[in-house]
């Protein structure tokens, strides 16, 4: 048995009187762990109202979206030691997604990784890796991606990262409007390029998601239509449970809309709070999102709430504001949004040093781009609370929600104790425990 924080071990007794479970229920009972297993576990009755004090959760957090951790730059493939990235998520209680950029010369290198980490995974190595994504090559627009990540594979190339999926590949994020003729990414015609329909219904086939993202801007009912073809395509291939076979990257970023959703610079924050007064968010109605967000933001937002996608938000409050993130969680509800951090630790991504503004955790490419984040899922957790929401929704958008859209299943033993997952203590200490 062991129970630990994010940077020690802890040798006294953890009580609870509350369980949280992944069917979205809450369960009174008494739950006391110590180093040594379980003590007690006993459940009495299903528990209605919200949580109070201390309680457990069977399931691990997971960094959903991460471009590095420690030293590593997830891009930087022939660098990676995966045993040290696991470590690196054990030692703070979550389990991870490597999400990189994938440079064409390095595509060969990308298939020999996936190749390991299968077969690491198969000897039950790596348990706190929870899988691999990529973000490009194909995206309408090039947002903070390093351009060496922008290029268009050729069908056999697509086959091939497709059929990473059995080996660990979880989602691509992509472009729903590549295709267009306005896209950069499809500007030259030399060679024949496969549709993004067919490429998404390729990915689906081998159970790899799409995540849609990187819009094209100046087409935006097109743009929408697009999404809905894809939504339309995963719905038909149906190898993956409905709501969850699509994922999108960052909501708001990096897609036409019609309001403003951060407030980065000092210059800027002088007038946050007159700009959100002006924007009134309390009427915010899936009725209106067409007319105050606009059209792709719409139709994103009402396919989760339809839950034919799941949808991916930020929580670091630069990404986008912690009010309108709070607005998202209000209108849709916690089951159909996944908590991602875009977090690298090193400042490097994809061989670009990135610099980070005073006042700011986002870190920035020279021209002044918004390449990543910086803030770790525990962070993101503690701006979650700071705007009121709830214990329940906090742990599903962060642990249920991405466990649930990946296939991840909550491990319970003989006698249905979880294995694994952590404590939270009424002083919201997360204590993280797993034992065989």
């Amino acid at each position: 048995m062991k129970i630990q924080s994010a940077t020690a071990t802890v040798e006294l007794a953890l009580t609870c009187q509350t369980m949280l479970s992944p069917d979205s229920n809450s369960y009174r009972g008494q739950f006391t762990l110590g180093p040594d297993g379980w003590k007690e576990f006993r459940i009495d009755e299903r528990l209605n109202e919200p949580i109070k004090g201390s309680y457990v959760v069977p399931m691990l957090p997971i960094e959903f979206h991460c471009h590095g951790v420690g030293p590593f730059d997830f891009t930087d493939i022939p660098n990676l030691k995966l045993d040290e990235i696991n470590d690196h998520f054990a030692g703070e209680g979550v389990r991870g997604i490597l999400t990189l950029y994938l440079p064409q010369p390095h595509l060969d290198a990308f298939l020999r990784m996936m190749k390991e980490f299968a077969a690491a995974k198969q000897a039950g190595q790596l348990p706190y890796i929870a899988g691999v994504a990529l973000e490009g090559p194909v995206l309408g627009s090039f947002g903070g991606t390093p351009e060496i990540g922008v290029w268009t594979p050729t069908r056999d190339e697509w086959k091939n990262l497709a059929r990473c999926g059995e080996l660990g590949l979880q989602y691509i994020v992509l472009s729903p409007d590549a295709s267009m003729a306005e896209s950069s990414i499809f500007a030259s015609k030399e060679i024949e390029q496969p549709s993004v329909e067919w490429i998404c219904e390729l990915l689906l086939d081998h159970g790899v998601r799409p995540a849609l993202g990187h819009f094209w801007k100046n087409n935006p009912e097109a743009s929408a239509n697009c999404i809905n073809k894809l939504l339309d395509i995963a719905e038909r291939v149906g190898t993956l449970p409905a709501g969850h076979s699509v994922i999108t990257d960052h909501l708001f970023n990096d897609m036409p809309r019609k309001f403003k959703h951060c407030w980065r610079t000092p210059a800027e924050r002088t007038h946050r709070e007159a700009d959100l007064a002006s924007m009134d968010l309390p009427s915010l109605t899936m009725e209106n999102l067409v007319d105050r967000l606009g059209i792709v933001p719409a139709t994103i937002m009402q396919a989760a709430k339809d839950r034919r996608l799941t949808v991916c938000l930020n929580f670091d409050g630069e990404h986008v504001d912690l009010a309108i993130s709070r607005s998202v969680v209000e209108l849709l509800g916690a089951d159909c949004i996944i908590a991602m951090t875009d977090r690298i630790d090193s400042k490097m991504l994809g061989g670009q040093r990135l610099l980070m503004p005073e006042r700011s955790s986002l870190l920035y490419q020279s021209q002044g781009i918004v390449a990543a984040g910086s803030q770790p899922l525990t962070r993101q957790v503690e701006n979650m609370r700071s705007i009121g929401l709830s214990e329940e929704d906090i742990w599903k958008m962060t642990s249920f929600v991405p466990s649930r859209v990946l296939g991840i299943k909550e491990d319970y033993d003989e006698a249905g104790r979880p294995r694994s997952g952590y404590v939270v203590t009424a002083d919201h200490q997360r204590h993280v425990f797993s034992y065989v």
